[in-house]
């Protein structure tokens, strides 16, 4: 059996542990802050767990404490043989891919389905009127919505055939707020919560990689101007008629002594409080952007779910520079008996100026299906 750090069990349909996962088999387990990742896993037919894994069940991982850590449903099951060796393969979604999995409708009559309220607010409406306890016949079974504690920033969020999780992760951007779809209990809970701060070293629990510590491998980052530091909107209307909005980046324009204007189509709606809810989105999502290639070591010193969690903010010292940056991504493997969790920081690093030109050019594709869904 793999260390204990983390246990790995398949539960049924109504979230009951019907097996543990073990002793012997290899599994990928990812998490991300920004987006919804899943999980990979390996193991032998005539073990517990490979007959319990169908197309109902779900993989939950737990730390010492019993905690979920992380849970997602079956996606695909198969097998393999080499050598004349079987091997069970299944793979499947974090929970909170459900989000991805379900659009936001427009309210019956209108034109959109429009949340107001501060961002925790926002969020929940968006799950509770499409996945959850207002959503009708399209309830997630045994989705339950966390209490809501009003916090973040004030948002607008009009969605229209959106993806959930779109919507979900426009209204918590500019709060630094997470969300995530776990399995507690017997129930699927979507929660809302703020990543704590470790990144002042002179504070108790600071979290620090380093290489004089030993959790700092090789590195590379660089520093990217913003795509958009000035951004146009357009409502509703034809020509000169149409609504005009606008929103800048003072300090953004002032550092890099440039104005890069953008400019979204918005005539889906009339209202300016739409529009410059989406522009302030806009500033924030394509704003200054530190890429990082960046080898950071769990160890003793340094582990996740007891030093850090994903979300949090951390120290990176880079050469003589120290930069604070957000715990975007965790991987959890079990191979060879042996587990290793590797966290990561920032966005990777793109390779060339093409391949941010290429990034532009993905940001445009998805403004454009974002206009397709428009009246």
């Amino acid at each position: 059996m793999p260390d204990q750090r983390f246990r790995f069990y398949v539960h049924d349909r109504d979230l009951v542990r019907v097996a543990e996962v073990g002793p012997t088999f290899g599994a990928t387990v990812t998490l991300d802050f920004d987006a919804p990742e899943g999980w990979v896993l390996t193991l032998p037919p005539e073990s517990d767990a490979a007959a319990a894994l169908t197309t109902t069940a779900r993989l939950v991982v737990e730390d010492g404490r019993q905690e979920a850590v992380f849970s997602g449903p079956v996606r695909a099951l198969g097998e393999r043989s080499r050598g004349g060796v079987r091997t069970v393969l299944a793979s499947g979604i974090d929970d909170t891919g459900l989000l991805a999995e379900r659009l936001a409708l427009p309210t019956p009559g209108l034109m959109h389905q429009t949340s107001t309220g501060k961002a925790e607010t926002v969020a929940r409406e968006k799950v509770r009127r499409n996945l959850g306890d207002l959503a009708g016949g399209r309830l997630v079974d045994r989705l339950v919505v966390a209490a809501d504690l009003g916090r973040g920033v004030a948002e607008t969020i009009a969605s229209r055939y959106q993806a959930v999780r779109e919507e979900v992760a426009d209204a918590l951007l500019r709060s630094t707020l997470g969300a995530r779809v776990i399995v507690r209990g017997r129930t699927l809970r979507f929660e809302v919560y703020a990543p704590a701060d470790h990144s002042d070293p002179t504070q108790p629990g600071a979290v620090v990689f380093a290489q004089e510590y030993g959790t700092l491998g090789d590195y590379e980052y660089r520093v990217e101007a913003p795509r958009t530091n000035a951004q146009y909107g357009a409502g509703q209307g034809e020509g000169a008629a149409r609504t005009i909005r606008y929103r800048e980046d003072a300090t953004s324009i002032a550092r890099w002594n440039a104005r890069i204007e953008g400019f979204r189509d918005a005539r889906d709606t009339d209202d300016p409080a739409v529009i410059d809810a989406r522009l302030a989105r806009d500033l924030a999502e394509q704003g200054e952007r530190t890429s990082f290639d960046v080898d950071l070591i769990e160890g003793d010193r340094l582990r996740f779910g007891e030093d850090y969690g994903l979300g949090d903010l951390v120290a990176v010292q880079l050469g003589e520079r120290t930069i604070v940056e957000r715990i975007r991504r965790v991987t959890i493997t079990v191979a060879e008996g042996r587990t290793t969790v590797k966290p990561a920081i920032g966005a990777p690093l793109e390779e060339s100026i093409f391949d941010l030109l290429d990034a532009r050019a993905r940001e445009t594709a998805r403004r454009v299906a974002h206009l397709e869904r428009s009246p």
